[in-house]
């Protein structure tokens, strides 16, 4: 618990710093908001190369000594402490490297070498039961000074080879319906929708309902 609010905390002081509290604050309360989990079958991933290949990108695996020898050098304090929280919890993290500095990280629940279905609160959230051979896409984060240059659909899908050939054959994610880019990528790289939930959150309570889509009327002609 005390390293949730040091987390948020930090994440406050860089959001006014930056003049983004607004948007934290929107991304941590919100009532009924869609959401849309999916699923992937990673052996259709035929054929396909390395994304970042021959560019100036570097997709690697990050790692707890990488942080406590401070050999990544992040943008936020606040995402470094994220990282460290996330590898904490058993998460494994994957970052997008420029010029030596991290300008995206995403994050999984795909320990090496397991071979019983994993487990996270999400999942519970959501209503999916993961078999031996499911991986779990938590998130990606995006440093804005890189956004909008088409980079989150090769980071996904560098992380869904890099799964692939570890021998995962299944991954399950979401996104939220209103977040237009994010829906975009999913689409992209060809997940199939699950039925959607209502999830409201506050800070760091969650809660999801069946999503009831509303219908319009039909009037009734009795003349």
């Amino acid at each position: 618990m005390f390293e949730n609010i040091s987390l948020f905390m930090q994440l406050i002081y860089t959001s006014i710093a930056e003049k983004e509290l607004q948007h934290l604050i929107r991304e941590r309360v919100y009532f009924k908001r869609v959401v849309v989990p999916v699923t992937l079958d990673l052996t259709s991933l035929n054929g396909q190369q390395n994304p970042f290949q021959n560019t100036d990108y570097q997709f690697v695996e990050l790692n707890s000594e990488d942080l406590q020898a401070n050999t990544r050098t992040f943008s936020t304090r606040s995402r470094y402490l994220k990282a460290l929280r996330s590898i904490n919890n058993g998460l494994r993290g994957f970052v997008l490297l420029k010029d030596g500095k991290v300008i995206s990280d995403i994050w999984c629940v795909a320990p090496q070498g397991a071979d019983t279905p994993i487990r996270h609160p999400d999942l519970d959230m959501l209503g999916i039961t993961c078999d031996s051979g499911d991986a779990y896409a938590e998130f990606i984060y995006i440093d804005p000074a890189y956004r909008g240059k088409k980079l989150a659909v090769p980071i996904f899908l560098s992380l869904l080879l890099t799964l692939k050939r570890e021998g995962w054959r299944r991954i399950y994610a979401y996104y939220y319906e209103d977040n237009i880019s994010s829906k975009w990528m999913h689409w992209m790289l060809k997940f199939e929708e699950l039925p959607k939930l209502s999830l409201s959150r506050f800070f760091f309570f969650k809660k999801t309902q069946k999503f009831i889509s509303a219908k319009p009327s039909i009037e009734r002609n009795h003349s």
